[in-house]
């Protein structure tokens, strides 16, 4: 499911003269969701959360300036949907990758988020570990 690309995460930890880094935005409802993911996928150091957001309307407003490599993006939430929003997420931060992490995810809803562009998917039954090592594919990194 994710696409391979790993020059812009190579070429930012160049210019930075370390290790790449993969800068990751969180979008979910449920905070205590969002601080267990954010401490799962800042326990590799080459990932860093610049943002979370409580819905799909936050999140697009502040993808543009916080301008992440990846998102993970929930599908059930309070007003729009995580896949009403990825159209919207795409024209605000185009180069933003989409990982949708959602507990909701059977076959026809995949098949709808590899039509939207979504770049992978897991469901929240799987291991935070697995979370994390999508990101880090999607983001064009090498899972450690």
């Amino acid at each position: 499911m994710p696409r391979e690309d790993s020059s812009y995460a190579t070429r930012r930890g160049s210019e930075m003269n370390s290790q790449p880094t993969l800068s990751v935005y969180l979008c979910d409802n449920y905070g205590a969701l969002r601080d267990l993911m954010r401490f799962s996928l800042e326990d590799d150091a080459r990932i860093a959360v610049v943002g979370e957001a409580e819905d799909a309307i936050t999140c697009v407003r502040e993808l543009p300036e916080a301008r992440p490599d990846v998102l993970v993006l929930d599908l059930r939430m309070p007003g729009v949907t995580g896949l009403e929003a990825v159209p919207e997420v795409r024209s605000a931060s185009p180069d933003t990758r989409i990982v949708v992490y959602s507990q909701y995810i059977d076959d026809a809803t995949a098949a709808e988020l590899a039509e939207a562009g979504v770049d992978a998917w897991l469901r929240k039954d799987e291991d935070l570990g697995e979370l994390r090592a999508t990101v880090l594919k999607v983001g064009g990194l090498s899972p450690a």
